[in-house]
């Protein structure tokens, strides 16, 4: 059979070959949701990620937040599906083995869907990417760590982590062993995935290309001080990743006067410089997006220090097709937020927000014209994941529900 690696569990928990593994773990009877074992697991790894040794990577420590955060509310999520089963006779199951196709472009990605996976009781089979990082090295050898305590052997059959070259023919197997997938991607690699055969009733849960944005009303940010705690929250959306998440803002929307703008992007840039590490290639893209916009679009290019901004007098989705990121901004000033709405396309995932009430933004989001936008959050807090994600509920998408009357 064509080469496959498992990542975790490690080979003293297998005891057999990966095929044997995986078709054992597809076998295997499902958790009940929100099981004790599930819950216990997923604190113990929290408590890992949450360890001295892991600062070095801010992402893994982030995770571990979210992980203790999530295992908190647990009770709560539990006395909900009870009162659900009590009051409407809704019974909540594992759906049975769910296959992950997981990205290249964020590291940490793959153990948030395992998790919600994990969470409903499900059997998991994750294949990460080739891309093999020292900040996956780490985490994987903390998932290693604790899928061989004697206490989690019923996580640890079934769950596993495999590596594998997209060419071989294991996607399609996995995906005949799938209840759902869930596939995360560039357009192509999803449909690709998605033309793989698969049982009949397998539910396909797809997050595809998407861009996010930034919407500050420079007019609500009235001192200088509003203005650096708005610059400081768009770097914290901007740093993780280098911007290769979907939910990081590539795009800024700038609504009200433009006076203030320098001042924002030069705080902006400060923070870039004393965080970033200097790269010829970053640079190189930076000047490429610059040139291309110049060239083809009625564009100025108003900062290219360590950061780049270009300012657009019209936003359309073209200009992303060519933006990777690489600490860039596309700027596009618009007079009010009704101008917004016809630069809202189904691609738009995430809009961060700073300066606009809560309320004009509920109406905003409402108007039915508006076919994009699926997540709206506070400037600084685009990368919080959340188990509603794309507009996907993906703890109900991994879950089935049996109603009793």
């Amino acid at each position: 059979m064509s080469s496959i690696t498992v990542v975790a569990p490690s080979a003293s928990v297998l005891n057999s070959d990966p095929s044997v593994t995986i078709h054992a773990i597809a076998a295997q009877t499902p958790l009940s949701p929100f099981s004790q074992q599930s819950v216990s697991f997923i604190q113990h790894l929290a408590k890992q990620l949450l360890q001295p040794t892991v600062k070095a990577y801010p992402e893994l420590v982030a995770l571990g937040f979210w992980l203790r955060t999530l295992t908190r509310s647990r009770s709560d999520m539990r006395s909900h599906a009870e009162k659900n089963e009590r009051d409407t006779r809704i019974i909540q199951k594992a759906l049975g083995t769910v296959v992950h196709f997981t990205p290249a472009n964020v590291d940490t990605m793959f153990i948030y869907s395992w998790i919600c996976g994990l969470l409903m009781g499900n059997n998991n089979i994750v294949r990460v990417a080739t891309q093999n990082t020292p900040m996956q090295q780490v985490l994987f050898k903390l998932v290693n760590d604790a899928l061989q305590q004697p206490d989690f052997i019923d996580i640890a059959q079934r769950n596993i982590f495999v590596r594998y070259d997209k060419s071989n023919h294991w996607s399609a197997t996995l995906s005949q062993l799938a209840d759902a997938r869930i596939l995360w991607g560039g357009d192509v690699s999803v449909l690709a995935i998605r033309a793989l055969p698969s049982k009949p009733r397998s539910r396909d849960i797809s997050f595809a290309d998407r861009y996010s944005a930034a919407l500050i009303h420079a007019d609500a940010v009235a001192s200088h001080e509003q203005l650096a705690e708005v610059a400081d929250a768009l770097w914290r959306d901007t740093q993780p990743y280098s911007q290769q998440a979907c939910s990081s803002p590539k795009v800024i929307f700038w609504v009200g006067s433009s006076t203030k703008m320098n001042a924002f992007f030069e705080r902006v840039n400060t923070l870039a410089a004393k965080s970033a590490e200097p790269s010829i290639t970053r640079k190189n893209e930076q000047l490429v997006l610059e040139q291309w916009c110049l060239a083809t679009r009625n564009a100025r290019l108003q900062m290219s220090k360590v950061i780049s901004v270009i300012s657009l007098a019209e936003f359309d989705s073209g200009v992303l097709a060519m933006h990777n990121g690489q600490l860039t901004y596309v700027v596009v000033q618009v007079e009010s937020l009704d101008a917004l709405v016809k630069y809202c396309d189904g691609k738009l995932q995430t809009i961060g927000y700073a300066g606009i009430e809560q309320s004009t933004l509920v109406q905003f989001i409402s108007q039915p014209s508006i076919q994009g936008i699926d997540r709206v959050v506070p400037l600084g807090r685009a990368l919080d994941f959340d188990v509603m994600w794309d507009g996907f509920d993906l703890m109900g998408s991994v879950s089935r529900h049996v109603s009793l009357s």
